[in-house]
């Protein structure tokens, strides 16, 4: 008898487990599951990661990003969370995003990274920044047509860096460039002064750190956008400035 309520006890613990996760695939907090909120992913199957995007899988996407949960290695902190010698990367829920109506992954690591500036106004704290970073998102989804905004990172003068479509996705900010490339934009307008040195600080650690994630080549490409495309971008300043950084080829 004892034996059978052992059994019987153990078949309850399992089945309370598995009720962490759904049957749909699906995670995070937007999907939580009957015993758990948000929703995880079965640390012993072959999708054991939560995306940003409320998916159970296992590759980088999954995975390895800023929001991505990796409840195989516990679960308790986000899998791809910046450490070491990457800067203040403001996430998407910190700067009030709005989800993504389409994502496609790009492939890592990435041979080139374009630099470029949005035009208009600077921002010199988190609040202001934010409230920008909202408005290009906006631009890009409401006027364009979109699926996010544009850029993978944002960069502000408050000397953090704002995550954009981040470091796993395809962007949409340099045509023909878009699947091999970060695109980094600093928020404002550079044609007759530089950003500050916070700002310029905070994006060469941002190179290094996806080097260092894996999510760059060591031997990357580095380029502005005047480079790659017909326009004025990133501003004759910030383009001056940009090829002293190393690894800009032009």
């Amino acid at each position: 008898m004892a034996t059978n309520g052992l059994i019987f006890l153990l078949c309850l613990l399992s089945y309370a487990a598995a009720q962490r996760w759904r049957g749909d695939g699906r995670c995070g907090p937007n999907y939580p599951a009957p015993s758990a909120n948000p929703g995880e992913c079965n640390p012993n199957s072959v999708d054991p990661c939560c995306s940003e995007w409320g998916w159970c899988g296992h590759e980088s996407g999954h995975c390895d990003c800023a929001l991505c949960v990796d409840y195989s290695a516990g679960g308790s902190v986000p899998a791809g969370s910046l450490s070491g010698d990457c800067p203040r990367i403001v996430t998407r829920s910190e700067w009030g995003a709005r989800h993504s109506s389409w994502v496609q992954y790009i492939s890592q690591p990435v041979p080139k990274v374009v630099i470029h500036h949005s035009t208009g106004g600077t921002c010199g704290d988190q609040a202001s920044c934010s409230a920008k970073v909202r408005g290009f998102q906006n631009y890009h989804m409401d006027s364009n047509g979109w699926g996010d905004i544009g850029y993978n990172f944002l960069v502000g003068n408050d000397g953090n860096v704002y995550e954009g479509r981040g470091w796993d996705q395809v962007g949409a900010h340099a045509y023909g460039q878009n699947s091999v490339s970060i695109g980094i934009c600093f928020i404002g307008e550079f044609t007759n002064h530089k950003p500050n040195s916070a700002a310029i600080t905070a994006a060469k650690s941002l190179i290094s750190c996806g080097i260092s994630l894996g999510k760059i080549s060591s031997a990357y490409s580095l380029y502005g956008h005047r480079d790659v495309g017909s326009t004025a971008c990133p501003g004759n300043q910030l383009y001056d400035d940009i090829k002293s950084w190393g690894q800009y080829v032009g």
